[in-house]
C-alpha cells in the first residue's frame, strides 16, 4: 500500500496477515483438542507485543530486529523468520 495512510488498526491487520503468511505451514502449532489455531497464536503471542511495544519504537530509518516468543515454534531451514520458539521481525 505505497502512499496509503494506515491507522493503528490497519497496521495490526497487516501484521496479522504477515505473521499468518509466515506461519501458515506450521500446523504442528495447532491443537484441535484445546482449540489452538495459527490465528489464535498470532492474536495471543504476536499482536499484543506488536501493539504495545513494536509500534511504539519502530523507526523506519534504522535496521531493527523484534522477536516474539511462540512456544513450540520450530527452527526453519528455509524461513529465517522462524527460529526455535521465536518469530523474528526485521525492518
Amino acid at each position: 500500500m505505497a502512499g496509503a495512510i494506515c491507522g493503528s488498526g490497519d497496521l495490526n491487520e497487516r501484521m496479522r496477515r504477515f505473521a499468518a503468511h509466515h506461519l501458515r505451514d506450521e500446523a504442528y502449532l495447532e491443537d484441535p483438542v484445546d482449540g489452538t489455531t495459527i490465528d489464535n497464536v498470532i492474536l495471543s503471542e504476536i499482536l499484543p507485543k506488536f501493539e504495545s511495544e513494536v509500534k511504539r519504537v519502530f523507526d523506519l530509518t534504522k535496521d531493527q530486529l523484534f522477536t516474539f516468543r511462540i512456544r513450540g515454534l520450530r527452527d526453519s531451514p528455509t524461513n529465517p523468520r522462524l527460529k526455535r520458539n521465536t518469530f523474528v521481525l526485521t525492518s
